[in-house]
């Protein structure tokens, strides 16, 4: 029931039933239930803009998931915290949430989460002035949504890139003239990264 009411967004309801769950989920014991329970506690409090409440029951339900040694349940409760530490622009507390994510994210093979959790990371790095890292970061993230063959909206790079890699799907003329737009046209602190992308899309275009 609560998880139905968290799709159609009525939150309180939510926070609802997920209390009357949580309170049997401990009566019996269920260490893993109670954990989920305070999980979806938190995100619902995330998505009603109360982020230290979210971030509350996010830290005890992480508490739990790591003392029955559930790597996805972390998971789920460090991409709560994470978010609502964004939220809050409290991004180094961010930064290190969203670490210990893609961590363990690595470690149970999820590339979709590990992707997106590398987005994160880039966006936070640019916010807080490590643009070198961002940059980095943000093309580990393209290189695993094109291993997924994930639509290039997904990619984590900016929107004008977006609309450069589409042209040069288009054809061989196409990506000669954006390697050439890459190499000559942008200022010199893009070229590297520009280049990169294009090549990314350049090996897609010669599997094919």
């Amino acid at each position: 029931m609560g998880n139905a009411y968290q799709s159609l967004g009525e939150y309180q309801q939510t926070i609802n039933y997920n209390q009357q769950s949580l309170a049997i989920f401990r009566e019996i014991s269920d260490r893993k239930g109670e954990a989920g329970s305070l999980n979806n506690l938190g995100n619902a409090y995330n998505s009603l803009g109360q982020y230290q409440q979210a971030i509350d029951y996010n830290q005890q339900s992480l508490a739990i998931f790591c003392e029955i040694g559930d790597r996805t349940g972390e998971a789920d409760s460090l991409l709560g915290l994470g978010n609502a530490y964004f939220s809050l622009k409290q991004y180094q507390q961010a930064i290190d949430c969203y670490q210990q994510l893609l961590t363990i994210q690595r470690e149970i093979g999820d590339r979709n989460g590990e992707a997106k959790s590398l987005q994160n990371l880039a966006q936070l790095y640019n916010l807080t002035g490590r643009i070198k890292e961002g940059y980095a970061v943000g093309f580990q993230a393209n290189q695993i949504l094109q291993e997924l063959e994930l639509p290039i909206e997904a990619w984590a790079i900016p929107k004008w890139q977006k609309s450069v890699a589409k042209f040069a799907q288009r054809g061989k003329l196409q990506l000669g003239l954006c390697f050439l737009l890459g190499l000559f046209a942008f200022p010199f602190a893009l070229v590297f990264i520009v280049s990169l992308t294009l090549w990314r899309v350049v090996k897609f275009q010669l599997r094919r």
